[in-house]
């Protein structure tokens, strides 16, 4: 469960209507948030593709918990 929620919570920095980590790199690189988000969107499709991936198939996201002995 953590693991999807950590990776969800990426996604929802990264994108609007708050998209707080658009802004502090906007601000760290004094570039425009709309050249950050047009070159962070293939970033953001493949980690939406990972989201559906650790979500849809549970063997993903339980490995490392099963291998450290967790579960």
């Amino acid at each position: 469960f953590a693991i999807i929620m950590c990776v969800n919570l990426t996604v929802g920095l990264a994108t609007p209507p708050m998209g707080l980590i658009l802004f502090v790199a906007s601000s760290l690189t004094n570039l425009r948030i709309e050249v950050i988000a047009r070159e962070m969107l293939p970033f953001l499709a493949i980690e939406i593709a990972v989201i559906f991936l650790i979500t849809y198939i549970p063997a993903l996201s339980m490995t490392l918990p099963r291998l450290l002995g967790f579960l």
